[in-house]
């Protein structure tokens, strides 16, 4: 599996907010809760959806101000935005700046073993290394949650090494 390596302009996330450990699913069910408010926000870019974790403690999954002590940290789920303007109540807004990403396409059901892949196989024998910059997941509008052979897009970000 070999990656596209592209910048990504800096955007704007508007959407919910999690923090914890996610042990029962509690980041699953952050988006579908989003998916009943999603429509609430305004000035909404792209037909899809990211999941934004803003650290780079461990892989995949479980980064955004990576707490070691507990085990805790932050994930937002939502859109892409192009304005901030009447943000509705409950959500909070997360500002990614441009960056050099690597990403690979994947079904969601392999997500698991391929970040696991991406950070202990592709990562080490690649010329880059791990930016402190977001991990960014997509999903594309046509991307369906219980359809495990759904495509979903991991962009890690990457400087030289």
């Amino acid at each position: 599996m070999e990656p596209l390596i592209l910048t990504r302009k800096a955007l704007t996330v508007v959407g919910l907010k999690y923090r914890g450990q996610n042990r029962q699913g509690e980041v699953r069910q952050l988006w579908r809760r989003f998916a009943l408010r999603a429509a609430e926000i305004g000035q909404q870019v792209s037909g899809g959806s990211y999941g934004v974790m803003g650290g780079y403690e461990q892989p995949c999954g479980g980064m955004g101000n990576y707490d070691p002590s507990y085990g805790e940290f932050d994930y937002l789920a939502g859109v892409e935005v192009d304005s901030v303007a009447n943000m509705p109540a409950g959500m909070e807004s997360w500002e990614i700046p441009e960056q050099q990403y690597a990403v690979f396409v994947f079904p969601f059901r392999d997500m698991r073993q391929n970040c696991r892949y991406i950070y202990q196989e592709w990562l080490p024998a690649s010329e880059y290394q791990l930016a402190e910059a977001p991990e960014l997941e997509f999903y594309p509008a046509t991307f369906d949650p219980d359809d495990q052979n759904s495509e979903m897009f991991l962009y890690l970000p990457i400087k030289p090494r």
